[in-house]
């Protein structure tokens, strides 16, 4: 492949593509990608250490460990990137030790560390909802394994605690099919897939 080819290649990446040094941890090149999802002028990483821009605590200790011979596997981690604007970039890494350096391929994961804590949240107040409701409710996804239950539905169905701190799905329904007359048509009911 042409080196013109090569730097197409390069420059088109949308990740962040960083080559450190491993004894003084000086970013030797850096892509336009890194630039831009950093802030940076183009051209302005190249000379500066990794650990001004990786700053949260565990990328000092990872940079200190690569320095001293460290790492010598590909390993993949979360990080945070402190941007020009002194704001911060969640990023998944992956490092790889080379004849040339340490190459560091980094993609941003904000979004997906937005989505995940937004998911969170919206858990939480369904957990809150079902603990304030007076019924008893039994949450069931498409295979018909429990996700959910409020200890309303618990106490309204004397179910054991030791059965509860099982998680044992098909054992929690089957103790509630045993409780009834028609418990097969409950247990029919309860297990029907969608």
């Amino acid at each position: 492949m042409s080196e013109r080819y090569q730097d197409l290649l390069f420059a088109a990446a949308e990740e962040i593509l960083l080559l450190v040094d491993p004894e003084s941890l000086v970013i030797l090149a850096a892509n336009p990608a890194a630039s831009r999802l950093l802030g940076y002028p183009a051209g302005s990483l190249p000379g500066q250490s990794i650990t001004d821009i990786e700053c949260a605590l565990t990328d000092l200790f990872f940079w200190e460990e690569m320095r001293a011979g460290g790492g010598t596997e590909d390993q993949v981690m979360e990080g945070l990137y402190r941007r020009a604007d002194d704001s911060l970039l969640s990023a998944r890494k992956t490092v790889r030790r080379i004849s040339e350096g340490i190459l560091v391929r980094a993609t941003d994961i904000g979004a997906q560390k937005r989505a995940e804590d937004e998911l969170a949240l919206m858990a939480s107040r369904l957990r809150a909802t079902l603990e304030a409701t007076a019924d008893g409710i039994l949450v069931l996804d498409r295979n018909g394994h429990v996700t959910n239950m409020n200890r309303r539905l618990a106490r309204l169905w004397n179910l054991p605690e030791e059965l509860l701190a099982r998680h044992d799905d098909n054992a929690i329904l089957q103790y509630m099919a045993d409780a009834v007359e028609s418990g097969t048509d409950l247990h029919a009911l309860l297990t029907r897939h969608s």
